[in-house]
């Protein structure tokens, strides 16, 4: 992902104000929930693009695990 989105801009900001603050106070000027703070502390490495979204898409799984199925099932039948 070479695109640096609005809400990586948000998260990096929230989290340069955490390094200052107490995650209370950064929850309350910023309006979130501190567990977001404390998740994305977690996962911010310095780089902005660790701060993507990197959720796999349901239908990427499903189609991943068709094949799957598919492969064991051409390998079972040509065993036979």
């Amino acid at each position: 992902m070479n695109t640096v989105t609005q809400t990586m801009r948000f998260r990096q900001s929230l989290l340069n104000y955490a390094e200052k603050h107490s995650v209370t106070k950064v929850a309350i000027k910023y309006n979130v929930n501190c567990r977001y703070i404390y998740r994305w502390k977690r996962r911010y490495n310095g780089d902005i693009q660790s701060l993507a979204n990197n959720r796999i898409d349901r239908t990427t799984i499903q189609i991943s695990i068709q094949r799957k199925n598919c492969a064991r099932s051409q390998t079972s039948a040509g065993g036979t």
